[in-house]
């Protein structure tokens, strides 16, 4: 999001003055109980999320008053229809009125000029508080409750995924994230939402460096792919659905972060968690695995790097325990990945994990003496992993 945008530039200058007040508000409420409790929680709820214009020393203090409140149920029916007023002036054309899939919804494409068209832009402008009033709403209903107000929540959270800035979208994806702790997601297939949820987020997995800022990268890959990990989880096409974002959505990013390290980091962690999640079904990948791990361990800056070395070992790891059946195949590139690791690794935690994991492929498949000589022979600093690893 581009805060100098003269759309935030209001939000972005009380910013500073509006943790001061939300300290003081805590104040009064110790000391008076003659408040319109509503009123508190409209104001006080416009701050209980992140965003451009809240930082997280604001959402603590306005968590602490809300905690405080004594909120009655009629409370919360009023930020609800609040809620509803203010995402009437947004439109979604995924789903029904009902928050249900429509069917044959595709009509042709109407022609626009630009985002300013379907009014998001003036609705950011003054609405967009609107979205913590959501996260405060959501965090408070309990499944029932959420199967109650399907109407509102489906295409309220589709809203805010559907919007063109990257810090918006992901919103919608942390409100998704909430939705999941609280419901199964077999209710989103019953809706027939979950595919619709799925090709909301997914456009999120290209915002890369360079076309996108790496810190902003980084908050989008670290908390999108946890998020459809959730919404899959425990459905019939949860395999598919895991593949598919491997190959399409983390190996396919893979060349275009290759060189940015604070990127590859999260990546090769997600990676390795697809891989514990798929169990030996990563078998269908597995050489394209092979290939892009090598490349990243044969990086000559790689050990500048502790922690996206380890999760790159980690990854070796997983492979390793999900896919040992066909090991013996990749004994050799497996190997060759060992002992670029181990020249690689400068500390001690390093060298450990390393150790684990050609251990491990000891333990799976042979390296014979012989080849190991072969190896040293070219290569003396590989003695010192043979020697560790007790080979004979």
């Amino acid at each position: 999001m581009d805060l100098t945008l003269p759309q935030y530039e209001t939000q972005t200058r009380f910013k500073a003055d509006a943790s001061k007040a939300l300290v003081e508000i805590q104040k009064l409420l110790q000391d008076d109980d003659g408040y319109d409790t509503y009123t508190i929680l409209s104001s006080v709820g416009c701050f209980c999320t992140t965003s451009p214009w809240c930082d997280e020393a604001s959402v603590r203090v306005c968590l602490e008053i809300i905690n405080r409140l004594k909120i009655t149920p009629n409370d919360w029916t009023l930020l609800r229809d609040s809620i509803t007023q203010d995402f009437k002036l947004l439109q979604t054309t995924r789903v029904s009125k009902a928050g249900y899939k429509k069917i044959n919804q595709f009509k042709g494409l109407k022609p626009k000029l630009g985002f300013i068209t379907d009014g998001r832009d003036q609705w950011k402008e003054t609405r967009i508080g609107s979205i913590s009033h959501f996260v405060l709403w959501l965090s408070h209903n309990d499944a029932q409750g959420i199967r109650d107000n399907w109407w509102l929540i489906a295409p309220t959270i589709l809203n805010i995924l559907d919007d063109h800035e990257g810090l918006i979208k992901l919103k919608g994806v942390e409100l998704l994230s909430v939705l999941l702790d609280t419901i199964e997601p077999s209710y989103l297939e019953t809706t027939g939402v979950l595919s619709i949820f799925y090709d909301a987020v997914r456009p999120l997995l290209s915002y890369l460096p360079p076309s996108t800022p790496t810190d902003l990268s980084v908050e989008i890959l670290k908390k999108s792919y946890p998020t459809m990990f959730k919404l899959f989880e425990n459905t019939k096409e949860r395999n598919k659905y895991l593949i598919e974002l491997l190959n399409s959505g983390l190996l396919s990013s893979f060349n275009t972060v290759r060189d940015n390290f604070q990127t590859l980091r999260v990546i090769m962690c997600h990676i390795t968690t697809v891989i514990s999640k798929l169990g030996d079904s990563t078998l269908k990948v597995l050489p394209r695995l092979i290939y892009m791990i090598g490349t990243v361990v044969s990086d000559p800056f790689i050990d500048m790097d502790e922690e996206l070395f380890c999760n790159t070992v980690n990854c070796v790891i997983a492979i390793e325990q999900n896919c040992w059946m066909r090991l013996p195949n990749h004994r050799y590139d497996i190997f060759a990945i060992c002992l670029m690791a181990w020249r690689r690794a400068k500390t001690s935690h390093t060298k450990k994990k390393v150790i684990i994991a050609t251990k491990l492929l000891l333990s799976i498949t042979t390296i014979t003496q012989e080849e190991w000589q072969q190896v040293i022979k070219e290569n003396e600093y590989v003695k010192g992993l043979f020697d560790t690893v007790k080979v004979g």
